[in-house]
């Protein structure tokens, strides 16, 4: 599969994986257990809290993550550039599902 087909498809898995933790109901506890901690104090649980709530927030560092964990790189040139693209593309590109499920959810 070509670099491209194989970010298509980490797009569509980091897209239902983004939009699973952050709005749907099976991660709720998940997300409420968070917004308990925030009230707590710490800004590391601010942050995640922030993050959850935020597909697009989420979909970024599931991005990162997927696209260090399969190398994918769709454009060549200076590695850590070429990384922080493949990131932002497989990230916007991920928004195109998330889009999607919301409006068949009806959100």
């Amino acid at each position: 599969m070509s670099d491209i087909g194989r970010a298509a498809v980490l797009a569509c898995a980091v897209g239902s994986a983004s939009f699973t933790l952050s709005q749907a109901k099976i991660s709720a506890p998940l997300r409420m257990r968070v917004a308990e901690k925030t009230r707590g104090g710490g800004c590391g649980w601010i942050w995640l809290s922030d993050l959850l709530a935020c597909p697009y927030c989420t979909g970024t560092w599931l991005s990162a993550a997927a696209v260090a964990a399969y190398r994918l790189r769709v454009v060549d040139g200076a590695g850590p550039v070429d990384y922080a693209v493949s990131v932002l593309a497989v990230s916007g590109a991920a928004m195109l599902p998330v889009y999607v499920i919301q409006k068949a959810a009806g959100k």
